[in-house]
């Protein structure tokens, strides 16, 4: 320890009532705009972290509440932070249920009809700035730029395990984003699919510090049930009794659907004349054609095929039996 080292030269109590104050102000904007009144598992520390000026990796399960890591930064700090995605779609529908929680949030490019919003964004009139890895890339959403017209809070990379699986070939900007921040700006990577040997290439693919801190939930997620049993003669025979007893138990009712991943689409169409031939109401789709819950068949479905594959996929679904 450094001889010169003097805890007086620190006001605990100061720092001691800097961080009652903006918890204090967290669990306000927490009720104001979620209705909540406790926070979930790590959320309190990734805020904890920006606000300190760490970086920070959060792996927490689907629904467990990721986003509001990040959301919630500009309405505690005052200051805007921006959002990468890949997804189009998740960024819209994060934006829409923002603005109905009255957040000021926008998403940027291709899918903006207003062509102001950028101007306004960089003038620092949203809280939330949403913002696709290929809009960063090509500079023509500038983050230097922002921090120094109205100021930059956060730059925060959701679905960031793309940066170690696919980064490189799927979406090759995603593995520069790191490189894109500004200096002094921390960065959160967030993702529910980072496995302990991925984590720290994720980091160092995004450039974040090396006392970056690392937050890993419970993947275990409630009413999500994990059963492995010995296969059967078929595939057909194994599921049957298992849709069958489901629906008995009430863990699918009439209305509901499950989902059966399959290898191929010929399997998929093998196993939906089967099912229908023992009397289940079913329905079949690929990847090329978009799942659209509008005909009879998927309307009435509750059991889906799907093959997880980027050329195709497929549904199955049983309304009887």
């Amino acid at each position: 320890m450094d001889d010169d080292f003097d805890v007086d030269d620190f006001d605990v109590d100061a720092i001691v009532a800097r961080h009652h104050a903006w918890e204090q102000k967290a669990h306000e904007k927490l009720r104001e705009h979620w209705g909540h009144t406790e926070f979930r598992d790590n959320q309190l520390d990734a805020l904890q972290a920006v606000l300190r000026g760490q970086d920070c990796l959060v792996v927490m399960a689907t629904g467990s509440g990721k986003s509001l890591c990040y959301q919630l930064i500009p309405l505690v700090t005052g200051v805007p932070a921006v959002v990468v995605s890949p997804l189009i779609a998740l960024m819209q529908d994060q934006v829409l249920a923002l603005q109905a929680r009255g957040v000021r949030a926008v998403l940027l490019g291709s899918a903006q009809a207003d062509r102001t919003a950028e101007a306004r964004a960089m003038a620092g009139e949203y809280d939330l700035v949403y913002v696709t890895p290929e809009l960063l890339a090509g500079g023509r959403f500038d983050l230097a730029k922002m921090q120094r017209a109205c100021g930059l809070s956060l730059l925060a990379v959701d679905e960031a395990h793309c940066v170690c699986e696919w980064g490189f070939d799927f979406r090759p900007d995603y593995a520069r984003l790191g490189g894109r921040r500004p200096a002094g700006v921390p960065l959160m990577a967030l993702t529910a699919t980072a496995p302990p040997a991925s984590r720290h290439q994720l980091c160092s693919n995004l450039c974040m510090a090396p006392n970056a801190l690392k937050l890993v939930g419970s993947l275990a997620r409630r009413g999500l049930e994990l059963r492995v049993c010995a296969k059967g003669s078929s595939a057909l025979t194994d599921l049957l009794p298992l849709l069958r007893r489901a629906r008995r138990d009430g863990a699918l009712p009439g209305h509901a659907a499950a989902l059966v991943y399959v290898p191929t689409v010929n399997e998929a169409e093998a196993r939906r004349c089967a099912a229908r031939r023992c009397g289940w109401a079913c329905t079949t789709r690929r990847a090329p054609i978009a799942p659209r819950r509008t005909s009879a068949s998927c309307a009435t479905s509750s059991t889906w095929w799907w093959r997880p594959s980027p050329s195709a996929w497929a549904w199955i679904s049983p309304t009887s039996g």
